[in-house]
């Protein structure tokens, strides 16, 4: 990989489908810098591309213990792989809907030893693929839309928020290729069942005995054991992002208005483990200049996006919040962990007018991090 400086975004402002549809994007302002602490870029890499492999649409991606990194290409409908010199590997499935092929590939992550596993949003299946030659293995359907994935011991946990009763993820066990119901959303999240049908996305992420599932709509997390015992309920905090209403009635209320109406509201994104065993959770937030935006074909334009990482400390139960991560080096960039600290990876033009992706990492500066407790919501029965 060849580093680099910050180049010109590909376009002054781009929206790619995302989790709640068409997403604005824009210069970030004043107002998101955190106030003591940091994202600094620490180094760009790009990687390869060619006509055959350009990565077109981001919609999750993995990086794995050895530095390879895997993108799923909701426009190609496939996933690439990248060596950590950011070479082109190869490419895992296709489009259709036999096995072996996607119609929406979304979440990736290693399972056992020799397994990967990448979800479909579009068709609700997960397919697992021998990851030392790419080769199909097999495949099942989940529950509701299947939008993250994470390996806990030998079972795979799969984000799949699922009505009645409403389950905010699946378990597989290792040896089988059944699908049972398991964590269910936090109980102050079941009253507004209207929000789990407009959102239908729920996010896991495991890390050595520990499980955290949350909703993307939502500021609250809750921490599980190796048994899928509920140990902790919290609010994710935040300081410089805006809250996420907690119900679609007070979400859509500041945007009814705006042409852009489902562009601007907050969203939690992703959670991410850091091998340090803390907890990174990535919002991003879209906002409408004030008095809104009238022209419905200058929403994309005018709204700015924000993105924030929160950390999370569970054996001290304290965070520091709202660590501002840039987002005007590329269109609506994907934020993601590396174990050790955040990445980002996003489109942007280059020497030529091709775009190209880039792999950011960001050194998370908490120094001077004004640390706070966490807001327990719930704790573990005695």
């Amino acid at each position: 990989m060849n580093a680099g400086a910050a180049r010109k975004p590909l376009f002054d402002c781009i929206a790619i489908g995302a989790v709640l549809g068409s997403l604005g994007c824009g210069a970030p302002d004043a107002a998101t810098r955190a106030v003591g602490h940091s994202a600094v870029l620490a180094h760009v890499d790009t990687l390869a591309e060619y006509d055959s492999l350009f990565v077109a649409r981001i919609t999750r991606a993995y990086v794995a213990p050895n530095g390879h990194i895997f993108v799923t290409d909701q426009v190609q409908r496939r996933v690439v792989e990248f060596d950590p010199a950011g070479r082109q590997i190869r490419t895992i499935g296709r489009s259709g809907d036999g096995p072996g092929e996607f119609r929406g590939p979304a979440a990736i992550s290693f399972w056992g030893g020799d397994s990967l596993v990448v979800t479909d949003l579009s068709n609700r299946q997960i397919s697992v693929f021998r990851r030392s030659d790419g080769a199909f293995l097999w495949r099942t359907t989940g529950l509701g839309s299947l939008s993250s994935v994470a390996e806990s011991g030998a079972r795979l946990i799969v984000a799949s928020l699922a009505p009645d009763p409403i389950t905010a993820a699946v378990v597989i066990d290792a040896g089988t290729r059944e699908v049972r119901r398991a964590l269910p959303v936090a109980d102050s999240l079941t009253r507004e069942q209207v929000s789990v049908a407009a959102f239908p996305r729920s996010v896991v992420a495991a890390h050595g005995n520990r499980i955290v599932a949350a909703v993307l709509w939502s500021d609250i997390a809750s921490v599980y054991d190796s048994t899928l015992a509920l140990q902790l309920t919290f609010s994710v905090p935040r300081r410089s992002r805006r809250a996420i209403p907690p119900n679609l009635a007070d979400a859509l209320l500041p945007v009814m208005n705006t042409a852009g109406r489902m562009t601007l509201i907050p969203s939690l994104m992703t959670i991410e483990w850091l091998a340090d065993g803390r907890l990174v959770f990535i919002h991003k937030d879209w906002i409408s200049p004030p008095g809104g935006i009238a022209d419905p074909a200058r929403v994309v334009t005018e709204a700015t996006l924000r993105a924030f990482a929160t950390i999370v400390d569970l054996d001290g139960k304290r965070s520091c919040a709202d660590v501002a991560l840039p987002t005007d080096w590329a269109e609506n960039p994907h934020f993601l962990s590396d174990g050790k600290t955040v990445v980002g990876l996003g489109h942007v033009v280059g020497e030529s007018s091709r775009p190209t992706l880039e792999y950011r990492r960001f050194d998370l500066r908490l120094e001077q991090c004004a640390w706070q407790p966490l807001t327990v919501v719930g704790l573990r029965p005695e």
